[in-house]
């Protein structure tokens, strides 16, 4: 064994003091305060977009929820409100019904549903729409 001097000793106890304190913060909350901070740190914002209701939840939805379910935020994006998606119906009452149904798939998800103002049928792909979507996705809603 190697003699201990001294400054060694010093040594050694000052490092073992200073990473005492440092480590003191983490131990002074609790469990549930440690992880509710860590969980805040990694939230996510997970945006899923699909041209019409049903799209995002149809091909992700499971994974929506695993995102949701794990505490981040799931936002599903809709270019349209289904207004061509219903036979028979006139595109008003489709786009209500659509639009309802969205809402609901998004409350099980516990996902937001979000709609961009296209129409089923007649949608556009040009500078202004991509503008719209750029602005959509600087917004920071929760």
């Amino acid at each position: 064994m190697k003699p201990l001097s001294r400054r060694s000793l010093i040594k050694t106890m000052a490092g073992t003091a200073g990473a005492s304190f440092v480590g003191i913060p983490l131990f002074s909350q609790t469990k549930d305060e440690a992880t509710e901070n860590q969980k805040q740190k990694q939230k996510l914002k997970i945006v899923v977009l699909g041209a019409h209701p049903d799209d995002p939840e149809t091909i992700c939805g499971g994974t929506m929820a695993l995102f949701a379910n794990a505490g981040h935020e799931v936002v599903s994006v809709y270019l349209t409100r289904g207004e061509a998606g219903i036979e028979g119906k006139s595109h008003e009452e489709a786009a209500r019904i659509r639009t309802a149904e969205a809402v609901s798939a998004c409350q099980l998800l516990k996902a937001r549903p979000e709609f961009l103002g296209q129409i089923d049928g007649a949608c556009e792909i040009n500078a202004l729409e991509y503008e719209k979507v750029r602005e959509f996705s600087k917004q920071r809603k929760s």
